[in-house]
C-alpha cells in the first residue's frame, strides 16, 4: 500500500458574469427622454383628447379610404 496522499483535482464553479450595463448608452437614453418630456407641452400634446375624440378621429381617417367607384 502507499502511504501517500492522492491529490484530488478542485473543481472551481464560478457564476455567471452579470451583464455589463453601458452608462454611456443610459446617459444618452436619459438625455433623449427627458428632452422629449419637456417637448411635450411645447408641441401641445393632450393624449386624453385624443382618446376622447377617438370616433372624430376614425370618421376622418375613414374619409382616406372610401372607395366610391360610381
Amino acid at each position: 500500500m502507499n502511504s501517500t496522499p492522492t491529490a484530488h483535482p478542485q473543481v472551481v464553479m464560478s457564476l455567471p458574469e452579470a451583464p455589463k450595463r453601458d452608462t454611456g448608452k443610459l446617459l444618452v437614453w436619459g438625455i433623449v427622454l427627458a428632452i422629449l418630456a419637456m417637448s411635450w407641452q411645447g408641441a401641445d400634446m393632450r393624449p386624453l383628447e385624443l382618446l376622447r375624440d377617438s370616433g372624430n378621429m376614425l370618421t376622418y381617417a375613414a374619409s382616406f379610404f372610401s372607395a366610391r367607384f360610381s
